[in-house]
């Protein structure tokens, strides 16, 4: 029976990345094509628990923290205009949350990690080759492409851009796919003896380099973070140098994560200088702020209005239509709407708020967002206390490398919605995975 389990399992992981999502409608968006795969998966999983009489969710040490957050999930029904739709968002949650545990219960062993990852590395060079391909179909065409998105004067502050999306439906999502596979690619980098392996895993990072930024998205913030992370941890260098280069980097990125969070914040459409030979001369900014802030904006006023429970879960963009029928973002200044060029708008595009964290407040008041904070600090915490009490080289390359992918996605979801990715709930699944069969794993990692 595990054996067709974890056939499934891998099958799931790479149909997961491949299959393209089409616009279809709310249910199904939640259920995607890929998704099949896993359904098959769940059924032997719960048959081989019921004949076996196990436990349906094995106590991974965030079963508490989850069930948390989902009793404040439930509560903010309270103050859901449109059960329907919450619902749906609960049941999406719940759904991970099986997955995760699914998971976890089957990779119960160094020789099933190992596979999943190698299946998971070769996944990501397939779809590496089709970014690159419809990048440089596009860049001589200008034309968009199956795996490529080209915008002609839509993009603030650039003219053309070519975007690499891939078998994913936004390059944002490439983007994190990326910073989530790195961990993998890198561990396997520094457990392989093979020369020849480790020249091919070489390439990879370079070409994930190349086409995180190519997505042109702050993934690759997120991928230079879990890069550095990585390589400072496993290359230590005591030279004056290395520290200079290394202090260096860290400052750059801070850096760019405050320019990126500007930029994606406020966009200066034109200056005007007056006054500029009589004395002291005044600089009149004509300005307007991205979308993306104005969303994080509506997320904090929905969350001054319902503190506690919030809107109500996955009400979000019903908030803001009510919020433009207010005329409520008139009161701080026009919005720049991508496909409106040089024009500026007065009410906000219904969308997601681009921050898991604010997304959550907002839709489930300070209770379901501190529960989500929560949820995701158990999580790092077992994580690295784990790494602190083996010595064993296994264990500790692969988790290590895996808790810095999750960092790096952190820190992406600070402007994008990313948690309920599935690719992610994966890597926090065979992160779990490792500490909960870590008896198992380390003693045949020794042998």
């Amino acid at each position: 029976m595990y054996n067709i389990i974890f056939s499934l399992l891998l099958t799931y992981i790479v149909v997961l990345p491949l299959a393209r999502t089409p616009r279809l409608p709310l249910l199904a968006q939640r259920i995607q094509l890929s998704e099949i795969v896993f359904f098959f998966f769940f059924f032997f999983w719960i048959a081989d628990l019921i004949k076996n009489k196990k436990p349906l969710v094995r106590d991974t040490g965030l079963n508490k923290p989850f069930l948390f957050f989902i009793s404040c999930c439930m509560l903010s029904f309270l103050h859901s205009s449109d059960l329907f739709l919450s619902t749906i968002e609960l049941s999406g949650l719940l759904y991970l949350f099986i997955m995760f545990a699914a998971v976890i219960d089957v990779t119960d062993g160094k020789e099933r990690l190992d596979a999943i990852i190698k299946v998971w590395i070769l996944t990501t060079a397939v779809i590496l080759i089709w970014a690159l391909a419809g990048w440089f179909i596009a860049m001589i065409t200008g034309e968009r492409n199956l795996f490529c998105r080209v915008y002609h004067n839509r993009f603030p502050y650039i003219k053309n851009v070519c975007r690499v999306q891939s078998t994913f439906r936004h390059p944002q999502a490439l983007g994190n796919y990326l910073i989530a596979s790195l961990g993998f690619v890198f561990s396997e980098f520094f457990l392989t003896n093979d020369k020849k392996y480790k020249s091919y895993l070489k390439v990879m990072i370079f070409f994930m380099w190349l086409v995180t930024f190519a997505t042109i998205t702050k993934s690759v913030l997120g991928f230079a973070v879990s890069f550095f992370i990585i390589y400072s941890h496993f290359y230590k260098a005591k030279e004056l140098k290395f520290k200079v280069v290394k202090y260096l980097l860290i400052f750059l990125i801070a850096v760019a994560f405050c320019a990126s969070t500007f930029f994606s914040s406020i966009y200066v459409r034109h200056y005007k200088i007056e006054n500029l030979h009589k004395g002291p001369f005044k600089i009149n900014i004509d300005y307007s702020y991205d979308v993306r802030f104005a969303k994080k904006i509506a997320a904090l006023e929905m969350l001054k209005r319902h503190p506690f429970l919030g809107v109500g879960l996955s009400m979000y963009p019903l908030y803001v239509d009510k919020l433009n029928k207010e005329n409520y973002f008139k009161k701080f200044g026009p919005i720049h709407y991508y496909p409106l060029g040089e024009e500026g708008i007065s009410y906000l595009p219904i969308g997601k708020p681009h921050n898991d964290i604010l997304g959550y407040l907002a839709e489930t008041g300070i209770l379901g967002g501190s529960a989500f904070i929560i949820f995701i600090a158990v999580f790092l915490h077992l994580g690295f206390s784990n790494l602190k009490k083996t010595d064993d080289y296994y264990f500790k390359t692969r988790l290590f490398c895996f808790l810095a992918s999750f960092i790096g996605i952190f820190v992406d979801s600070m402007d994008v919605d990313v948690f309920k990715l599935r690719h992610l709930w994966l890597l926090m699944a065979v992160s779990l995975a490792l500490i909960i069969h870590k008896d198992r794993i380390c003693k045949v990692s020794q042998k």
